[in-house]
């Protein structure tokens, strides 16, 4: 294609050439940019920045017995699920256990998996 310009976003990812290495870098910043103010509207809060993406050491998922979701929540439980599934896809590997963890649950999650 004539005069498109060098790529800069793909996909959801962003495309950057590091002339130092002579290779293409890939990160999903302006994905998790947008994400996150969509987050906030749907589930009306405010999203924490960490500085580790890991789950806290006293979580545990699968001894949560709190009542199952309803059908709208499930949804936007499985909605959150797969926005961090396409992070990790887009190289956000940093958070791909506490994403995988999470997805276990969407079929039946629970209102302790929501927080």
């Amino acid at each position: 294609m004539k005069g498109v310009g060098t790529p800069e976003y793909y996909s959801g990812g962003d495309l950057t050439f590091n002339p130092e290495t002579g290779l293409w870098e890939f990160s999903a910043k302006t994905y998790i940019e947008n994400l996150i103010p969509k987050l906030e509207a749907l589930y009306k809060i405010t999203l924490k920045n960490y500085g580790s993406p890991m789950m806290e050491p006293e979580d545990h998922p699968e001894l949560d017995e709190s009542p199952y979701l309803d059908s709208t929540r499930v949804t936007q439980y499985q909605t959150l699920v797969g926005c961090g599934q396409w992070a990790v896809t887009l190289g956000r590997i940093d958070f791909q256990y506490t994403v995988n963890t999470m997805a276990r649950y969407d079929r039946e999650p629970r209102e302790g998996h929501e927080c």
